[in-house]
């Protein structure tokens, strides 16, 4: 049986933590509070109220398929076999 690289355990931790900073992301963009928008500059607020529905979306396509990419390289999950 071959042993795993190091190398390989290097990037998928990094790509793990990577994509939870990008949940993290998403969730904190998507869902901000009324107490923090208010200390917003004007123009961010605005900037804000003007994103369309369709950046969101694709904002969360990204960053779900990228999580659950890193976790499958954390389980070292090929292309042929079920994630479940």
């Amino acid at each position: 049986m071959n042993k795993t690289p190091k190398w390989f355990w290097v990037v998928a931790i990094f790509f793990l933590l990577w994509n939870i900073l990008g949940v993290l992301s998403f969730l904190g963009h998507t869902f901000i509070s009324e107490e923090a928008l208010a200390v917003l500059p004007a123009e961010e607020r605005a900037l804000y109220d003007e994103y369309p529905l369709w950046t969101n979306i694709i904002f969360a396509i990204a960053v779900g398929f990228g999580f659950l990419g890193a976790i499958g390289l954390v389980l070292k999950k090929d292309g042929h076999s079920r994630l479940f």
